[in-house]
């Protein structure tokens, strides 16, 4: 099994992390992203609850829903109770 979990130290060879702190990753996650993903987390947590300061009923315009962070913001949105209006761009059709 696979663990993940935010590490200060990140160049330590080896790290101690307490019981209960880490979570199991998806096989088929790739490393680098599963690397990526407490700071992709941090930054939309970051931007819409302690910046756009949301609430449940309100209705969150997420730019690049299909990306990364994105994803990552649509689903906070939802914890949070809020609306999501996703905008993204479809390389294949070339439009909005």
């Amino acid at each position: 099994m696979r663990l993940c979990n935010r590490v200060h130290g990140m160049l330590a060879e080896k790290a101690t992390i307490a019981k209960g702190r880490f979570a199991p990753l998806p096989e088929d996650l790739e490393d680098a992203t599963a690397a990526e993903l407490p700071n992709g987390v941090m930054g939309a947590a970051m931007g819409l609850k302690f910046k756009a300061d949301i609430q449940p009923g309100e209705v969150v315009l997420i730019n690049g829903a299909t990306g990364f962070i994105g994803r990552i913001a649509v689903q906070i949105a939802k914890l949070y109770g809020a609306s999501a209006i996703l905008l993204y761009y479809n390389v294949d059709q070339d439009d909005y």
